[in-house]
C-alpha cells in the first residue's frame, strides 16, 4: 500500500482518487498475473517440456557433458507454496482495497 501511494503521490497527473484506484489495479493486476504464471509452473505444466529439451540437448551436445541433467530440479520444484501464497495474498488485498475505493468513488 505504501509503494502504491507512493506512485500516486509522483507520477499522477492530480490528486484525484481514481488515479489512486488506476495505480491499485496496476499493482494488483501484476501480482495476480504471476501468481498464474507461478501456479501454473508449480502444477508441473512445463517439466514434461523442459525434461525433453534436456534430454535432446544431452543427446545434441555429447561433448559439453550434461551429465547431471536428470538430476537438476524441474521448474516446479522451484517455485515454493509460500511465495505463491504471498503472492495471492497480496493481489487479492489491493483487489479489494480497489473494489472498496471504487465503492466510495462512485456514491
Amino acid at each position: 500500500m505504501f509503494v502504491t501511494f507512493l506512485i500516486f503521490l509522483l507520477f499522477s497527473p492530480s490528486l484525484r482518487l481514481i488515479y489512486y484506484i488506476d495505480i491499485i489495479f496496476y499493482f494488483s493486476l501484476t501480482y495476480l498475473l504471476c501468481w498464474m504464471i507461478f501456479f501454473t509452473i508449480k502444477g508441473r505444466f512445463f517439466d514434461g517440456v523442459i525434461y525433453g529439451f534436456r534430454k535432446v540437448g544431452n543427446g545434441v551436445l555429447r561433448k559439453l557433458a550434461f551429465d547431471d541433467w536428470e538430476d537438476k530440479p524441474m521448474p516446479s520444484a522451484k517455485v515454493g507454496d509460500s511465495f505463491l501464497a504471498f503472492l495471492l495474498k497480496q493481489g487479492l488485498y489491493l483487489l479489494i482495497i480497489m473494489f472498496i475505493l471504487l465503492i466510495i468513488y462512485y456514491f
